[in-house]
């Protein structure tokens, strides 16, 4: 919270006299606004520990907002603020107004019992509001949405999110809701990056513009007046813009699933095709202890040996179960496991297999 006191003053150090005369030209003057009608007096004046060389009194002036400058008698040379707007004041009741002038640094003071006491409430962001940019309110000096945070002593800001993308967004700051003490820029350029600085102009003519590149961009107003004399409306208010865009997340490429193929097994009979296997040759296979193959009574009418399919004959369809099976493409449970092993050999192989052949082909 910032509380002026009952005085105008800029600080200079000291003053060396310069040959001229210097007027006052403002609204609480007569005539108003005249460049060469009202002159300061030329002496040593200490004033607030500054020392000036000009000053101008002026009787009884109303109580309310006033504006001067000061002149060398025209308008090409001319000084009011650092930026080179009125010099301006408010009297709560009537009284005498003095004002000091240095010659060398162009500092201006005034002087009056009356001076309004300006004190800091609040600053709000106020300008060309849409969707997204300052929550939609188009210069509202009253719209508390827009009221900043005072995040340190004197330095406030706000953050606006999913702003539209523009070349053209424009504000100001303003103090306690009105446009008596405000800042802006001190041209009408547009200014561009995702990290914008300026230094703020008091009752500036220019409005802050900026550029927004990208849709639902976060953008993050800051203000410092903690260098700024509201009393003499001089001093340095840095502003700062940021400009965040919206967060682009990469693509996730998820990796193929390639499951490995299955084979089910068949769930009905195989096929009656015949396998296409090549006719056994007339070799007959090794037998260890004897010349002829294991005695098979093929004529059991109860359970045939090597009545694989249990359907009461030894044929093709017996051979092919049992390949299927030795392959693992069929379960145990499609498969009479106890009239396969045709050598007696207690496993169940190819050989079975090839004796089954053998006894089709009648080589057995």
């Amino acid at each position: 919270m910032i509380i002026l006191g009952a005085v105008l003053a800029v600080s200079v150090n000291a003053v060396s006299k310069t040959s001229g005369t210097y007027f006052v030209a403002g609204d609480f003057l007569e005539p108003i606004w005249t460049e060469n009608a009202n002159p300061m007096t030329q002496n040593n004046y200490e004033f607030e520990e500054n020392i000036y060389d000009y000053s101008l009194t002026v009787p009884n002036v109303p109580a309310g907002k006033w504006g001067f400058k000061v002149t060398d008698g025209t308008w090409e040379n001319c000084w009011g603020t650092e930026d080179g707007n009125n010099y301006m004041f408010t009297l709560n009741d009537t009284c005498n107004v003095t004002i000091y002038f240095n010659s060398v640094t162009k500092a201006i003071a005034v002087k009056a019992k009356s001076l309004d006491e300006f004190e800091l409430e609040y600053i709000t962001a106020v300008g060309s509001g849409k969707a997204g940019w300052l929550n939609g309110s188009d210069w509202n000096l009253n719209d508390q949405s827009n009221i900043m945070t005072e995040i340190e002593s004197d330095r406030y800001e706000i953050t606006y999110t999913n702003v539209p993308a523009s070349n053209h967004h424009q504000f100001k700051f303003a103090c306690n809701g009105e446009w008596d003490y405000n800042w802006g820029a001190s041209s009408n350029d547009v200014l561009t990056g995702n990290n914008i600085n300026l230094m703020g102009v008091i009752d500036p003519i220019y409005n802050i513009t900026f550029e927004v590149i990208e849709d639902n961009s976060t953008v993050t107003l800051k203000i410092n007046v903690s260098e700024f004399n509201f009393t003499s409306k001089q001093g340095e208010v840095p502003i700062e813009i940021i400009i965040t865009p919206p967060e682009t997340e990469p693509p996730t490429t998820e990796p193929p699933t390639t499951e490995p193929p299955t084979t089910e097994p068949p769930t009905t009979e195989p096929s009656t095709n015949e396998p296409t296997t090549a006719e056994p040759t007339t070799t007959e296979p090794p037998i260890t202890d004897s010349t002829d193959p294991p005695a098979t009574d093929y004529t059991n009418p109860s359970k045939l040996l090597g009545d694989a399919d249990g359907d009461g004959e030894v044929n093709v369809k017996d051979a092919t179960y049992i390949q299927l099976y030795l392959a693992n493409l069929l379960g145990d449970n499609y498969i009479d496991l106890t009239v396969c092993d045709i050598d007696s050999d207690g496993d169940i192989n190819v050989k079975d297999v090839t004796y089954i052949q053998l006894q089709i082909a009648n080589l057995l």
